[in-house]
């Protein structure tokens, strides 16, 4: 996997937990819950950025 499709991946895991926490989202989850989230998406964002630094940086 190329370090678009990681990213696009990525992305696309990011938009699932913001659907999730979303005022679309079918159930309501609990503040413990919506924390976790919160946290795991906080990571993938650090997680693309730091792919789109090192492929700038190969670029």
């Amino acid at each position: 996997m190329n370090s678009k499709e990681k990213i696009i991946n990525k992305i696309e895991e990011l938009q699932k937990g913001l659907t999730l926490l979303g005022r679309n989202r079918k159930t309501v989850l609990s503040h413990h819950k919506a924390f976790e989230l919160t946290d795991e998406l906080e990571a993938k964002a650090e997680e693309i950025k730091s792919l789109l630094e090192t492929d700038n940086k190969e670029s």
